[in-house]
Parts: structure tokens; sequence; C-alpha cells
């Protein structure tokens, strides 16, 4: 949820009286006007110091920055924005720019006039290095920092807690590989990297925050209670809570229910969250997004319905919720709504009668029937299906025949389901279906085929299923527009069909446990775009002829 409002936040800096400043972006757009003054000689040495401590030379950076020159005006560098009435930077915003370096270089704090920071997306070490222990504390008059997604590693420093002006923190640790669909893809499950002992100590300063983004940073010696305590005490306007994977334990506080300015809680993947699911949710009248999927929240879902007309996102997969399903009368406005792995066991046809904006749904097949899709209805709006736990032949002839009637579908999910029935070859008339996955299914022998005719797809994910499914079929040679296409831990068998080199889209190819064997086709050279391979334990024999399309990928395990 990191990136919710960063565009609207960078407006909100370029409008304060004292820092309005102008960013240039490497594809030449501007927010404002040019800074009529000549930046300051020593923030733009400043800079090009700060420049010469990242590496331009890996596939994934985006920039050199080039208009970062000795003898001209900073404030027209790219992603760097400067007081009209000072001359001052008060911006620096070089995200996603695919930077790289060894950590921060400590030249940054020099610049003690920002007021925005934004690093996010970009690499700066490989989980190798520290956040700088020392060194924010200097950048006293920051309202947006954001350091998201950088692959930093350690204890989060101090000196950001005495950054009293912060209005927005962004702290998450997003780690998706090139082999991840953007789509599908979260914030890492792996252990983090980024931690903070008490959430007290962090926040105590922070009085003026509104948006707070630690998703994946550990907090190691606070419980859920502790936590929500230590926010509803110092941080009274809090707007954005995202606290996804923070390995919070214990019950969720009542007194999370004293700020009310909330519209954004995210509190998912956290499973030592115990407990009943908190009433009081149900009473925030400006909640726009509840997200509480993989927690370990318990019994009953309460029987009133969302106080809230704008609730747009509700994520409760994944959760030993039980009884009726949500009352969804009031959320006329709702686009979001993940309610698969649940034990929900009946839902009144009426709750889903104002489904008019839902884009993405997700779908336990335990309350999947056909009086229940029925209800339903065509929905014109959703462009996103997740379906898991569907077995029987019934539900499923039920459930194609229902998808194939929405039309404007793009993504398409199964999970757990036993897909033994074929997946009908009339798929291939979904013109405009980009994304599929298939995890922890049984297929049949004429899945791949059958997936072969949806020519559309862009990119394709089939992994840890129970059966062989076998061969890869030559057919994937006319699947012309996939970009990614991954296959893990299911049971295929022959070689990689030499039409394979003819996807020339394709930027990402994994086949990694399964069972394939013969020799690597020369044809894979062909796959000019190719920017992350792995064929790893498999029985495979052989290299591509190019060592040109081997050598980026020495860190991707191919």
């Amino acid at each position: 949820m990191a990136f919710i409002g960063w565009a609207l936040l960078l407006c909100l800096v370029q409008l304060h009286p004292l820092a309005t400043s102008s960013v240039h972006y490497p594809d030449g757009n501007n927010l404002t006007h040019h800074s009529t003054l000549l930046c300051r000689p020593g923030q733009a040495n400043t800079l090009l110091k700060l420049k010469q401590s990242f590496k331009f030379d890996l596939p994934d950076s985006s920039t050199t920055l080039p208009t970062w020159q000795a003898g001209t005006d900073c404030c027209l560098w790219e992603g760097v924005g400067c007081s009209n009435s000072s001359g001052n930077v008060t911006a620096l915003d070089l995200s996603g720019f695919g930077l790289y370096s060894k950590g921060i270089d400590p030249v940054l704090f020099n610049l003690n006039s920002l007021r925005l920071l934004d690093l996010s997306n970009n690499n700066f070490g490989d989980q190798r290095y520290e956040l700088p222990s020392v060194g924010f504390e200097r950048l006293a008059l920051l309202t947006h920092l954001n350091l998201s997604g950088s692959s930093f590693l350690g204890q989060v420093p101090l000196g950001i807690s005495k950054l009293t002006n912060l209005v927005s923190l962004d702290l998450s640790n997003n780690r998706c590989s090139l082999f991840d669909d953007p789509d599908y893809c979260t914030f890492s499950r792996e252990p983090n990297d980024l931690w903070a002992p008490y959430c007290h100590t962090l926040v105590a300063n922070l009085s003026n925050l509104s948006d707070l983004y630690l998703d994946f940073v550990s907090i190691t010696h606070s419980t859920t209670k502790d936590c929500l305590n230590a926010l509803a005490k110092s941080v009274p306007h809090l707007r954005i809570l995202s606290m996804e994977g923070c390995s919070l334990y214990g019950n969720i506080d009542g007194s999370l229910s004293r700020l009310q300015s909330l519209a954004v809680i995210n509190l998912s993947g956290n499973d030592g969250i115990t407990g009943p699911f908190p009433e009081f949710f149900m009473n925030f009248l400006n909640l726009r997004i509840l997200q509480l999927s993989f927690t370990n929240l318990e019994g009953p879902f309460p029987q009133g319905m969302f106080q809230s007309k704008n609730l747009r996102v509700l994520e409760l997969s994944d959760l030993n919720l039980s009884g009726h399903m949500p009352n969804f009368s009031n959320a006329t406005s709702l686009q979001t709504l993940s309610i698969d792995r649940t034990n929900f066991s009946y839902a009144k046809s009426s709750y889903f009668n104002n489904f008019t904006a839902l884009t993405e749904l997700s779908l336990d097949g335990k309350i999947i029937s056909r009086d229940f899709l029925a209800s339903f209805g065509m929905h014109l709006s959703l462009r996103k299906l997740a379906l898991t736990r569907l077995s029987l032949p019934r539900e499923l002839e039920s459930v194609f025949s229902w998808f194939e009637g929405i039309k404007n579908l793009r993504s398409l999910q199964f999970y757990d389901c036993d897909l033994y029935m074929t997946i009908p070859s009339s798929m291939g008339n979904f013109k405009i279906l980009t994304r599929l996955m298939i995890s922890g299914s049984n297929l049949t022998t004429q899945t791949l085929s059958a997936v072969a005719n949806i020519r559309s797809l862009k990119f394709l994910s089939i992994y840890s299923c129970g059966c062989s499914v076998g061969r890869l079929p030559s057919a994937i040679g006319n699947m012309t527009s996939l970009q990614r296409l991954g296959i893990w831990g299911c049971q295929l068998s022959g070689p990689i069909p030499h039409e394979v080199g003819a996807v020339k889209k394709l930027t990402s190819l994994a086949l990694s446990r399964t069972g394939l064997s013969g020799r690597i086709p020369s044809s894979i050279a062909n796959l000019t775009q190719l920017t992350a391979l792995r064929l790893d334990q498999n029985y495979l024999s052989g290299k591509e002829k190019s060592q040109r399309l081997f050598s980026p990928f020495q860190r991707y395990n191919t």
C-alpha cells in the first residue's frame, strides 16, 4: 500500500509556501515552472558527490542522471526541486530510477533544506548495507520520507524518530523479484531485513504524521496492543496505517478505535494477531481500505454492516472467521473484495446487489453454488477474479460458464483447485485476459494446451501442481504477447520446445523443478528482451550458444 497517495503528497509539498519546487523527471515532465533562482553551489556539489556514489551499468538502471552536470542549475536536474524564494533544494525524488550503491552516502545529509526525500524502489546494496545510524536527524525540515523497496537492512535509525515535521513516512520492504508478475507480487514473506525494537520509540515524536507505512519492518519487542496504544497516544491524526508482516502478535486493541481519521488499515500478514474480529472496524466512517488477510482472527463475523460508504477494499483472506458473510449492503463503492480461505457459510443475495464498482474479487469454493453465482450476477466491471478450493465438477461447470460471461476479465487465478475438468478451449475467446495464475491445483494433461489458446496472455504462472501435466506444448510459440512465463514445482515431461524462442516479448522465463529433460534449445538465444532466466532443478543439458544472453543472468540462478 505504500504507493497510495504519494503523487498527491508530492503535490502538497509543491504547494507549501516555503518549498515551492520544480521536480524534473527523465521524460521531461515537470510538476511546476522552473525556479527563477539558481541553486546554491554547495548543494549542487553535494548532489554531484551523491551521483558519484551510484552505479549506472546494471540492466535495471533507467537513467544515468544525465542532467546532473557541473556548472548547470541543479534546480533543473531530474528529480530535484528547489524553493523559488531561496534557491535551496527542497525535494529529491529519485523513486524507481534503478539506482545502485553500497548504502546511502552520508553526503546526502548535507541537504538539510529538504522537505521531501524519496529514494524508493532502488537498490542500495542487496540487503547487505544498513541505513546510516546517524544523519537523518539533520534533515529536520522533512515532511515526506520514502525509503521503501530500496534493499536496506538493520535497525531503523533513531534519527528518523526525531523528524517531528514528518507527515508521511514509508519504510516498507518490497522485495519482488524479476520472476514475479507485478500484478500478483506482494511484499516478501522472507525474514524482514529492517527492524525497530519498539513502536513507541519510533512514533513518540511524530505527532504530525498522517501516513505511516511499515510493511515488513519487524517490530521486535512490541505487541499489537503496545503498537496501537502508542499510535493512538502519539499520532492522533493518522490517516493511513500500513503494517503488513511486521511480526505483530496478540489481540487488536480497542485503542485503535480512537483514531477516527483512519482511511486505510493494513495489518495483513501478521499471523501472530489473534482474537475476534474487532467490531469497531465497522464504525470507522472514513474507512476506505481494510486489509486483514493472513492473520489469525477467528470466530463469528459481526452481524452489522460497515458504516463507511466509501469502503473500496476489503481483504479477509485466510482467516478463521465463521458464520454468515459480511453485510455489504452499505458498501456501494466496494472495488476489491477478498473472502477466500474463510469459513463463511452463507450469504444473502441482497448483500451483493449494489456491487456496481467491483473490479477485483476473491471467492472460496465453499460458498460458491449455482444460486450464489446467479445472485452475484455478471459484473461487467470485474477485471480480476481469484477462485480458491473448487473441487466438485458441478461447481467447476457453473464457474466456467459464469466467468466466460464476464467479458472485461483481465486476470484469473486458481488456488488449491481440482481442475480435473479440462479448462474449456473456449477460454481462447478471452481477447483481453492478460494474466493467468494456477497454484496448488490438480491439472489434466490438456491444461497447458488449453492455456496456450489464450493468445492475449502477458503473464502466465503455474506452480506447485500435484500431478503430471505432460509436455510443454509447442503451441506456446503462438503466445506472442507473453512477457513472463513461470512454471515451478509441476511435473512436466520431455524437452523445452524449440518454439519457445518465438515468444520474442519474454522478459522473464522460469521453468524450475519441473522434470524437463533434454538439451536447452538454442532458440532461447532469440529472446533478446530477457532480463531473468531460471532453469534450475531439471534434467537439462547444454547451454545457449549466446554468452551475450547468459552474462546478465548470473545473479538469478540460471
